[in-house]
């Protein structure tokens, strides 16, 4: 397998070759599928939440006597039928921490996703960009000059390089990974992998 090698100015080279068994693994849809699930259940906040019967104030004593006064009888004023009552199935907060993967069923998401986005030529390398200073304008031109400025382009650098996370947050759509945070997830939400210097050589499984 090989995947297309950029410079810093946006120029293509000679393609890289790279490792089949992370690049062109049997790619499982219905495990990629589950892993966006997952992903997306555990960061949900999971706080909404209703009081029931039980939790709303007041309504500690019957309203009025059972029998003799024409009324439907009741036994207290925070029943779900009445105004200002509980809720009839309270909304209760989700402990979305249980929602989880294997171990293993991680490794192929994240190779069936590597798999998949190469197979459709979207992951490319590029040269250590060496950014002194946090410059967003060459990020820009490497962009445009390789076709995906203004999609969305995920960035995965072999070490937190502060420049280049500096340089990358000014741009829409674009974002920045060390290669040791990579999932599933974020190559499938983007539209292209470009990895920085070496960083494609160490992928953790």
């Amino acid at each position: 397998m090989t995947i297309k090698q950029y410079d810093t100015n946006g120029k293509a080279q000679a393609d890289v070759t790279v490792s089949d068994d992370i690049f062109a693994h049997p790619i499982s849809k219905a495990i990629m599928s589950q892993y966006v699930h997952v992903h997306r259940k555990r960061s949900a906040v999971g706080t909404r939440k209703t009081k029931g019967r039980g939790e709303v104030s007041g309504g500690g004593r019957k309203p009025w006597r059972q029998k003799g006064t024409g009324r439907a009888r009741a036994g207290s004023t925070r029943s779900p039928l009445w105004v200002g009552g509980g809720h009839t199935h309270a909304i209760v907060p989700t402990d979305n921490a249980r929602t989880n993967m294997s171990r293993k069923m991680r490794k192929v998401a994240l190779l069936s996703s590597l798999s998949w986005s190469a197979k459709h030529n979207n992951v490319h390398t590029v040269s250590a960009f060496n950014l002194e200073t946090p410059q967003t304008k060459v990020i820009n031109s490497f962009l445009r000059e390789v076709e995906l400025l203004g999609k969305r382009v995920l960035f995965v650098s072999a070490e937190l390089d502060k420049n280049l996370v500096k340089s990358v947050s000014n741009i829409k759509r674009a974002d920045v990974i060390e290669v040791r945070q990579l999932n599933a997830y974020d190559i499938l939400s983007h539209s292209a992998v470009i990895f920085v210097g070496d960083a494609y050589q160490k992928i953790e499984l």
